[in-house]
């Protein structure tokens, strides 16, 4: 859309002091209140609004973080896709007859933020900016414009990335209401208009999930520390002591061994305030923290935690006889949810909050499954395109881009693996398609990156990975990494092609797969003992999931793993590893994998010692608070529980129910959501006897397929036994 056509002759507003976060003020007038009056509204970096002393909304960090507008040079010499999100708010139910005002309180966010050691990651785009207009079904009520005043508000500094401070003296609520007199307050400023493209959204905003009471667990050097019962992103809300005094709160992921705060996990963040009076509920206004510990210095006391991410809610369920795969599932949930806020999967809540598409890729699948997550999802995809370079081709680590580190496989992968995961899942094929060309364009650039038909560079001066976040130094070569993405993503674009109506570029991309097949089995594969790299860190894997090796590299590649029921594989690995050895009828070693307890190497690992979300590395990580090991989640509902579909189905249309007969699990139970209805899946196997309980939505009829073998067909309930 153009600006106009959601704003009319709205303009864009500022302050002449470009270094504070300001409250502007508006005012119009109502002969009488009547219903659907709307505000259009977009603040940027981030914005507050309220409407006659009242919040117009109950979501956080407004608007959508997006690729908002071209930055000189940046990235340099590519050229990407802008867009900016407005959110629309009913605001009938907050006006009165007569005279109303609209105030706005201005933060920093992804597009205006101050310096910080994130800087040369992270460049601005511009000032803090704000636009809105308030209409109904045939008028105009309501432009924002230079008659617009503004004044200081309580926020001082705010870097979202790591902190805020607040100072509520002589800042009144007053500011808010209408008879407040602003005459000696200044005028707003017109700002430049962004270049770019104007968008509205069904992309859930943050929201609060959970509202937690914190426990005092320590008093220190004059600080009292509090424990939220969990890692999580989120804020504190405290109650102010005497008037004046600087309260500083600190947050961290663990406790030292003296039980304080540990500050290695501390990543800056930091909440500074000064309150007015005795007695005010303070909360940061425009940064979330990942924490799960933090520690109060000066007179105040937390009252309770927010625990903040993206209105997405948990779809699915998943319960079994193993504490140690519940334990992966919640804990998934709560990690990924975490990392879902202003319409992005982050890497971290905390350290660098960005969209990495490696990382987003990995677990597309997984969230889609468990949560209800269609619409963040078309979102993300939308910056995914946008972070594609024009020119070259090159997809970026990041959606939307900042500077970062990856690779052009496991990350770039994402224009390719993101949309047709979505189509799989949600019967959608439209993202797929539109992005087809540009999954072809980001062929050419693996292509233009290749030796040998060997994936082996991307842009000058930046990262190429292969692999990540192995247990010890990553060993697999990161051309072999790369060429198994690029093979895999040709598989699902040849497919692609034929769905569409593409046939005419099927030739081509089979020609490209025969040389990367050849090119990658002449440089890594050993005929002596048929192993890929040495048959480490899932080498045999990486290699038999996209059609290369011989039987005794996939007899090698299971005789590994059950002796070593351990990972030595990193983020990408894993996930392979885990689905080869359940595909192969080996879900007895991907159940003792799953549920390992081998220190620095296992899911088990972690929940002895009392993770509460995913961490970085299999030992000890800079972040206790990743999501990309999750990829794995998708298995439970595909194998263990075995809802899956007929080959050809998407949005499980034709469902195929086939869990997975493994000793030591003894009764498991999940679901799934559809745009059908929900399917739901019990299993007990005790005493030589397996009773499968299934309920399949009324509009479907599916395919029941037990352990000896038999199948039925079933739609609604039924109970299902044979003899094991």
């Amino acid at each position: 859309m153009k600006l106009s056509d959601i704003f009319g002759n709205a303009k864009w507003i500022g302050t002449k002091d470009k270094d504070i976060s300001p409250i502007i003020r508006d005012s119009f007038i109502l002969s009488k209140v009547y219903e659907n009056i709307k505000i259009n509204i977009i603040g940027l970096g981030g914005y507050i609004l309220y409407i006659n002393g009242k919040k117009a909304t109950d979501k956080y960090y407004l608007p959508l973080n997006s690729d908002f507008e071209p930055r000189k040079n940046y990235p340099a010499g590519e050229v990407l896709s802008h867009r900016i999100y407005s959110d629309s708010f009913e605001i009938s139910h907050l006006l009165k007859k007569g005279k109303n005002t609209v105030t706005v309180i201005l933060g920093d966010g992804w597009y205006s933020r101050k310096n910080s050691s994130w800087e040369d990651t992270c460049i601005t785009y511009g000032n803090k900016k704000l636009i809105y207009r308030i209409f109904d079904e045939k008028n105009d009520i309501l432009l924002s414009g230079i008659k617009a005043k503004y004044n200081i508000s309580y926020v001082k500094e705010c870097n979202f990335l790591t902190h805020e401070i607040q100072d509520y003296t002589g800042f009144s609520e007053d500011f808010f209401m209408t008879e407040y007199d602003d005459s000696k307050w200044k005028n707003a400023v017109e700002e430049e208009a962004p270049n770019t493209e104007y968008y509205f959204s069904d992309c859930p905003r943050d929201s609060v999930s959970e509202k937690i009471t914190p426990v005092k667990i320590k008093n220190m050097d004059g600080s009292v520390i509090y424990d939220a019962g969990k890692n999580l992103s989120g804020i504190p809300l405290l109650r102010s002591g005497k008037a004046g005094q600087s309260v500083t709160v600190l947050f961290s992921e663990e406790l030292d061994k003296n039980g304080a705060l540990d500050m290695k996990y501390n990543h800056g963040q930091r909440f500074v305030f000064t309150a007015d009076k005795e007695g005010r509920i303070i909360a940061p206004s425009f940064v979330w923290f990942g924490f799960r510990y933090f520690s109060v210095s000066g007179n105040a006391e937390a009252i309770s935690v927010y625990k903040i991410h993206s209105d997405v809610k948990i779809s699915s369920s998943f319960n079994s006889n193993s504490e140690i795969l519940n334990w992966i599932y919640g804990t998934y949930l709560n990690t990924q949810l975490c990392n879902m806020h202003e319409g992005i999967p982050s890497d971290c809540p905390h350290i660098e909050r960005k969209g990495y598409t490696g990382d987003g890729q990995l677990c597309a699948k997984s969230a889609m499954l468990t949560l209800d997550a269609k619409e963040f999802y078309k979102k993300w995809i939308s910056d995914i395109s946008d972070c594609q370079d024009r020119v070259s081709g090159h997809v970026q680590y990041t959606a939307p881009y900042t500077k970062n580190g990856g690779g052009p496989g496991g990350w770039g992968i994402a224009i390719v693996n993101v949309p047709i995961d979505y189509y799989i899942r949600y019967g959608d094929i439209n993202e797929a398609k539109k992005l087809y060309p540009q999954m072809l364009r980001f062929f050419d650039y693996l292509e233009a990156h290749s030796q040998e038909h060997l994936v082996t560079s991307d842009i000058p001066g930046a990262w190429c990975l292969g692999e990540w976040c192995t247990p010890g130094p990553v060993i697999l070569p990161a051309p072999f990494v790369n060429n198994y993405f690029y093979i895999k993503g040709l598989t699902k674009v040849i497919r692609l092609a034929e769905l569409i109506g593409k046939d005419q570029d099927i030739p081509y991309l089979e020609k490209k797969l025969a040389e990367r097949k050849s090119a990658t089995t002449a440089a890594y594969f050993n005929t002596f003992d048929s192993n890929f790299i040495g048959n480490v860190q899932g080498a045999n894997a990486f290699a038999l999931d996209i059609g290369l090796g011989n039987e005794k590299t996939k007899k090698n590649f299971i005789d590994y793993y059950k002796k070593n029921t351990f990972y030595d594989t990193g983020i990408f690995g894993t996930e392979i590893v885990t689905r080869l050895l359940f595909e192969y009828g080996e879900a007895e070693t991907s159940f003792k994998l799953l549920t390992s307890e081998v220190p620095e190497r296992s899911f088990g690992y972690w929940k002895n010692t009392s993770a509460t979300t995913f961490r970085e590395e299999w030992g000890v990580a800079r972040s206790n608070n990743h999501p990309m090991f999750g990829a794995i989640i998708a298995l439970f509902y595909e194998y263990i529980l075995g809802i899956n579909q007929e080959k050809g189905s998407v949005g499980y249309k034709s469902p195929v129910i086939k869990p997975l007969l493994i000793k030591g699990l003894t009764n498991v139970s999940g679901s799934i959501e559809t745009k059908y209805g929900k399917i739901e899946v019990e299993y007990n196997n005790l005493n030589g006897k397996f009773t499968l309980n299934v309920n399949i939505p009324d509009k479907l009829t599916a395919t029941v397929i037990l352990p000896d073998k038999s199948k039925s067909n079933v739609n609604g309930k039924a109970v299902l036994t044979c003899d094991v």
